[in-house]
């Protein structure tokens, strides 16, 4: 290596933290985006026309990571993304430490209780006490709603807030002094007061756990379909116009989290707003100003949408030729999508990873993942069986019921912590060994060969 350049592309780098923050930074900004797309279809009449009367805004980066508006009503959202290398959230104390749960409570409190709160994140929620605590809150917005519950119920709300409010008092850091366990009490003993379990109970009551969305990993893929879908569906507009929907929305909420929006009076400053005799509507003015580059409205979206739909090559990515894996081409066969199979090839990633970061020199890590191999077998013996037909393509409502079998509670009692989506990367990675197929068996050698040849023809075409 002689020169600059060939020793900058050799030599491995350091680490990769740049490229990983950015991606987090776009993840957080794309799942603000799902929530600002689910407002706007709501607000869409039967002739995909925004109402004139429709109102609803997304305050990026105040309070937590977004805020929702809808006169009179509020809900701050908290958004986690989690590795699926490190698979579910097992634990409470987990939840309301990395989960974020602590400062989403605490923000609640210094805004009176009033706002609904919510915890978005792309990891599942493990079975135990994690999936009892989204039980829980499931349950409270029942009472609240007026349906009685019975003994058993009461009793696991009981149990439930009691371990959150535990929690929050030995968490400590960022909660008023009034939710801080003295520094020499012990968690194991310390008796929580009847005032904090009643804020929790309260605060549970109002919490909705949004688990899990699609990871930085396969948000790309899967968020055009998934999520600009609907609002391209009501609009009447074609559905090849999905990706271009996507990004137009998407680079909105990338410059709101970053308060970079456009403000009516630029960086003018606001004058009078601290007189004595100023009004009140100079001091909403000023508020807004705050405020303003961080907002996105129903109206920011509506536009970004039809400029999309008017020029959508001006928003779609440049095309990469498809790589053709054993995988991806067996799906293929069998009818599934482009967003399916590229989310396959990335839960395989995911899944060899998970498997490297185990240590398969630990006695017993050999015979667990050939145990854990043998119950993924037999989960997608029984999606096949459910899913084949005649026809030759069933690979779309086997890889359906492969999610809905993985996502059953009697499932999870193996998984022994694993995540769905891992889970569902180790039938991918059987199915890369052609162990599982989504179609009659067929020669894949000489299909990836075939496809290659393809490739070539049309790169010398064009």
């Amino acid at each position: 290596m002689d020169t600059a350049a060939e020793v900058v592309a050799a030599v491995p780098a350091g680490d990769d933290a740049g490229a990983r923050t950015a991606d987090l930074y776009d993840w957080q900004a794309a799942m603000a985006a799902v929530d600002g797309l689910r407002m706007y279809v709501d607000a869409l009449d039967h002739e995909g026309q925004l109402r004139p009367n429709a109102a609803g805004q997304v305050i990026c980066e105040h309070h937590e990571d977004w805020t929702l508006v809808r006169q009179p009503d509020a809900e701050l959202v908290s958004c986690k993304h989690r590795e699926l290398s490190s698979g579910a959230w097992t634990t409470i104390p987990m939840l309301v430490d990395k989960g974020g749960l602590a400062h989403l409570f605490g923000r609640w409190l210094a805004l009176d209780e009033k706002p609904n709160v919510r915890l978005v994140t792309c990891a599942g929620l493990a079975a135990g006490l994690p999936r009892k605590l989204a039980t829980a809150t499931n349950l409270l917005r029942d009472e609240d709603t007026g349906r009685s519950l019975d003994a058993a119920a009461l009793a696991a709300i009981e149990e439930i807030t009691a371990l959150f409010a535990r929690e929050l008092l030995f968490h400590r850091d960022g909660l008023p002094k009034e939710w801080q366990a003295p520094a020499d009490a012990k968690a194991k003993t310390y008796v929580v007061l009847d005032d904090h379990i009643v804020k929790a109970r309260r605060f549970l009551a109002q919490l909705v756990i949004e688990a899990p969305r699609p990871n930085r990993d396969v948000i790309a893929h899967a968020a055009p379909t998934m999520f600009a879908g609907p609002a391209v569906q009501k609009i009447g507009a074609p559905e090849d116009a999905c990706s271009a929907v996507w990004e137009a929305v998407l680079q909105l909420f990338r410059a709101r989290m970053r308060a970079r929006g456009p403000r009516e009076y630029g960086d003018l400053p606001v004058v009078f707003a601290a007189s004595p005799g100023s009004d009140s509507a100079t001091s909403e003015a000023a508020t807004k100003g705050a405020l303003e580059g961080r907002i996105v409205d129903l109206n920011d979206i509506d536009i970004a949408i039809r400029v999309a739909l008017r020029n959508p090559r001006g928003y779609m990515p440049l095309s990469v030729p498809a790589q053709h894996t054993r995988l991806s081409v067996k799906m293929a066969r069998g009818g599934c999508s482009e967003t399916s199979i590229a989310r396959a090839e990335q839960l395989r990633t995911a899944f060899k990873r998970y498997r490297r970061e185990r240590d398969t020199s630990a006695p017993g890590a050999i015979a667990e993942q050939r145990n854990l191999e043998r119950h993924l077998m037999r989960i997608a013996d029984d999606a096949t069986h459910i899913a084949r037909a005649p026809t030759g393509t069933w690979g779309t409502p086997l890889w359906h019921s492969l999610t809905q079998l993985l996502n059953d509670a009697s499932t999870a009692e193996w998984l022994d912590g694993l995540d769905d989506d891992l889970a569902l990367g180790g039938i991918c990675d059987l199915t890369a060994q052609c162990q599982i197929w989504f179609s009659p068996y067929f020669d894949v050698k000489a299909e990836m060969k075939r496809l290659r040849g393809e490739r070539v023809d049309s790169r010398d075409i064009a």
